[in-house]
């Protein structure tokens, strides 16, 4: 969870793309997914919100 918070810091700093940030969130979201959930469900859904 270090790392999430430590690259949350540097795309802040270092890119104002919204563009980035939407991909920056979809590979937090698939390795947040990997340490929070073993059901696919929750992923399906959490990434329905996203979009």
């Amino acid at each position: 969870m270090v790392n999430i918070s430590n690259n949350i810091g540097w795309l802040n700093s270092h890119s104002n793309s919204l563009l980035m940030q939407h991909l920056y969130v979809e590979a937090s979201d698939l390795y947040s997914s990997t340490w929070l959930s073993a059901d696919g469900r929750v992923n399906v859904a959490r990434r329905r919100w996203i979009e």
